[in-house]
């Protein structure tokens, strides 16, 4: 989880209260602030990765005061508009672009440690090192609108970039730069590369790479233009949001920046109006176990930021545009919880006449995973729910592979429920593509697929999967690794030829214990590794532990 250090006299200022030590380490935990350490006036606090609103002292003092109810309520930020555009002519390296300006903020000592904290962290967890969302942050006093985000060639674009004292192109960045050579690899294979320029031609930003020298802010920047790249509209929106609304916190004022997109149509952001949930009043008061009317229901949330309307038998809440954790009605119910105090939740011995034991194939699960360990593989941990052109198309995989599919999916990127654990791998190999070789890893968790039989139309099974990307890949490797992890879990295996479209022809087999089918293992096709932008040979494997464990 992510942590950040603040000066403790900034929070109490923001927050607009005094308190000690210790009341002030009570309240930071009931909003879900762990604190690490203080120390004189340096706190340090952990918060967790999907709150990215509390990735900065100014989030956590605007919980405070909602929390303490010095504010009641949805938090709401006043928007201006005087006409700044910016024009995206479409990068396909980078396709989303978002962007805001913020005028007349205080940033002194503290509130510039501050944002510079957050672009990091915002970086390094929701933006997943740049490649999701990457910021720049730019002083607004050298910068001549309207603005224009579009691809150059690497040779065909030059600028002085932050750190540096001398105009370099595109692609010296990325050869010579130190921030190129660490993120350079996110647009590298692209033909156009991202900038943006002003009505000047000077270059604000090569994103995700390094901002240009002559937008750097420094302390007593008044005026602020924030853009924000990346993969995703709903990440790189979000981004935004705690950004323009963490200065907003330092008195800033907000203002509009209309982008025109490659279609000609245009919009005006930020977009700070609130998310829209449905609630029954008796599915929070069975999920959390407290007796509660709409009273204190409104109370709770509002504690949490969120405004409730109360029409009938309908419960509408009204949550922050910042908040990117809430996504369902079980968030909301959640934040009810928080807002009640978790402290305050009594703790009560489940009504079962049974004694709970841990299930015998975990144990067998947990010898695996030591096994796979000492083989030097690292573990991995993917979602259950992904979507077919991870889990079917990029693995050559049949239209029907008993994928079940999700009927109201939340987001097309967790459409399908995985039955098979080898496509994430062959993901995350994919994601890491800048690391050295060889990687291996593996993962060891539950696969779901459909099945008639069952009361509910589905099965799950434990199964375990480990791919070598690089130097000593290959099928005779990989069986001797397989055969080391089946030996230790107490039997031996025997191979029989099969053909799977996501592996090398006459290079895979089918894994047989005592004659019965419990997986298979190869080198992985030319076109899936294409498929995944993967330049290196992979072999892999994917046991059921379920069947495994059955049988020994």
């Amino acid at each position: 989880m992510p942590t950040i250090e603040f000066n403790k006299e900034d929070l109490l200022e923001l927050a607009g209260e005094e308190m000690s030590d210790k009341k002030l380490e009570e309240l930071l935990t009931e909003i879900g602030v762990e604190v690490e350490e203080i120390e004189d006036d340096r706190m340090e606090v952990e918060t967790t990765s999907d709150r990215i609103d509390l990735l900065s002292v100014e989030g956590i003092a605007r919980n405070i005061r909602s929390y303490t109810e010095k504010e009641k309520g949805l938090k709401k930020y006043g928007l201006k508009d005087e006409g700044l555009k910016f024009r995206d002519k479409g990068v396909d390296a980078r396709p989303e672009i978002v962007a805001a300006v913020i005028k007349n903020v205080e940033l002194n000592t503290s509130a510039m440690k501050s944002l510079i904290q957050l672009q990091e962290k915002l970086h390094g967890t929701f933006g997943r090192n740049r490649k999701k969302v990457s910021i720049g942050i730019h002083d607004m006093k050298d910068i001549s609108f309207p603005l224009e985000y579009r691809g150059f060639k690497p040779e065909e674009k030059s600028f002085i970039p932050l750190g540096k004292d001398e105009e370099m192109k595109l692609s010296e960045i990325l050869e010579k730069h130190e921030k190129g050579k660490q993120y350079g690899h996110i647009i590298r294979k692209a033909d156009e590369w991202p900038v943006i320029i002003d009505s000047n031609d000077k270059v604000l930003s090569f994103p995700p790479v390094i901002n240009g020298v002559i937008t750097e802010v420094s302390e007593g920047t008044k005026d602020i233009f924030i853009d924000v790249t990346g993969t995703d509209r709903d990440a790189v929106e979000y981004t935004l949001n705690v950004l323009v609304s963490a200065l907003a916190e330092r008195k800033g004022d907000i203002h509009r920046v209309e982008i025109i997109r490659p279609d000609g149509k245009s919009e005006k952001l930020p977009d700070l109006s609130p998310k829209e949930f449905n609630i029954e009043l008796k599915s929070v008061v069975s999920t959390i176990g407290i007796d509660i009317d709409n009273k204190h229901l409104e109370k709770y949330l509002n504690r949490m930021g969120h405004n409730v309307n109360f029409e009938k038998d309908v419960i509408t809440v009204k949550s922050p545009s910042y908040r990117a954790d809430i996504i369902h009605q079980v968030d909301i119910v959640e934040d009810v919880a928080m807002g009640y105090g978790y402290s305050n939740l009594e703790p009560e011995l489940p009504n079962v006449s049974t004694i709970g034991e841990k299930d015998p194939l975990e144990d067998f699960t947990d010898i695996a995973r030591e096994l796979m360990i000492g083989f030097g593989y690292q573990e991995v941990m993917n979602p259950t729910i992904r979507n077919k052109k991870i889990l079917k198309e990029n693995m050559r995989l049949e239209e029907d592979n008993n994928l079940i599919v999700l009927k109201e999916p939340v987001s097309k990127k967790y459409t399908d429920v995985r039955n098979s654990l080898l496509p994430q791998l062959m993901e995350t190999l994919s994601k890491n593509t800048h690391n050295s070789y060889p990687q291996t890893i593996f993962e060891a968790a539950d696969t779901i697929e459909k099945d008639s039989s069952k009361p509910y139309k589905t099965s799950s099974e434990k199964k375990i999967s480990a791919v070598h990307a690089g130097s000593g890949s290959g099928y005779s490797n990989t069986l001797s690794e397989l055969r080391g992890l089946i030996n230790g879990l107490g039997h031996d295996i025997e191979v029989k030829k099969l053909e799977k479209g996501f592996y090398i022809k006459g290079r895979s087999a089918e894994v047989l214990v005592d004659g019965d089918k419990v997986g298979y293992i190869g080198e992985i096709h030319p076109e899936v590794l294409e498929n995944f932008e993967i330049e290196v040979p992979v072999s892999g494997f994917e046991i059921s532990l379920s069947k495994l464990e059955k049988i020994i």
